[in-house]
């Protein structure tokens, strides 16, 4: 079950959408706010005010307070914009219909983090025949007018948002184009992998300090060098991905894009020099 802040715990101002909708909604709407893009490490004060700031844009342009439903943020933390039985201003003709899920940041420069898109998926399990129809489908803003809302980043992810909301596993990702390097992820052995943790020992030894690393069980020490890709091994991508791609997508994986940061700042022989 999702937590979902309340419109009190963010210091909500102005009036909560305009009149009651009685009945369950026909369809659920995906948005991005298109704001300022808030990291996946952003503290609980700091994702407030980015509510009042929406707060503030709804009202300056229709009057009715906040337009969005929810809002979820790349933490994974999810706040009430206008109340489930209120109607909202999010998609033009549509707004007694369908109830929106908005992520916070653009997601046409950005990527969803994990943990925003599982957030969206609970909550969309959680409210059928409570908040929406059981069969409510889920659409993109795109969907309803000429707009780039949701973002094509994040357009692209509605079916696995839906996917993880019907309780199905993640689509398993395309092989590798032919002669192209398998994906470094938890589990994976070998001298690539080596080369990966004397690298991260070489060019990034402050990440033994990182919350992230000692959360995983390696704080204040460097890398064991073993070949292994465990949960360590993980943490250690990860905190790389959180600097380097601020605000995007964090899954502790080497793949091709990570691969080329990392090869961009000195660690290479992983496939993508």
């Amino acid at each position: 079950m999702v937590s979902i802040a309340s419109r009190q715990s963010w210091g909500a101002r102005h009036r909560d959408g305009d009149i009651n909708l009685p009945g369950l909604a026909r369809k659920i709407i995906i948005h991005h706010t298109a704001t300022a893009q808030v990291a996946h490490t952003a503290s609980i004060e700091q994702e407030r005010a980015q509510m009042r700031n929406l707060e503030s844009i709804g009202q300056q342009r229709f009057r009715q307070g906040i337009s969005y439903n929810v809002v979820i943020f790349p933490s994974g933390r999810a706040y009430q914009g206008v109340s489930w039985n209120r109607r909202g201003t999010h998609t033009g003709g549509h707004n007694s219909a369908a109830r929106s899920i908005a992520f916070a940041g653009n997601y046409d420069t950005h990527q969803p983090t994990p943990a925003a898109l599982a957030t969206a998926a609970n909550i969309i399990q959680q409210g059928r025949g409570r908040w929406w129809k059981a069969t409510a489908p889920v659409k993109g803003h795109h969907n309803f007018r000429a707009t780039a809302c949701p973002g094509r980043n994040l357009r692209n992810l509605i079916p696995e948002i839906v996917r993880l909301a019907n309780g199905r596993p993640p689509a398993p990702a395309a092989p590798p184009a032919p002669g192209a390097p398998s994906v470094l992820r938890r589990g994976s052995t070998g001298q690539r992998v080596r080369d990966l943790q004397a690298g991260f020992n070489r060019v990034f030894p402050s990440y033994q300090n990182s919350a992230r690393v000692a959360a995983a069980g390696g704080g204040g020490r460097l890398l064991k060098e073993d070949g292994v890709y465990g949960p360590i091994t993980a943490a250690w991508v990860s905190e790389f991905q959180s600097r380097i791609f601020a605000g995007q997508t964090v899954d502790g994986m080497v793949g091709a894009r990570t691969g080329g940061a990392l090869a961009r700042h000195g660690i290479r022989n992983l496939g993508w020099n």
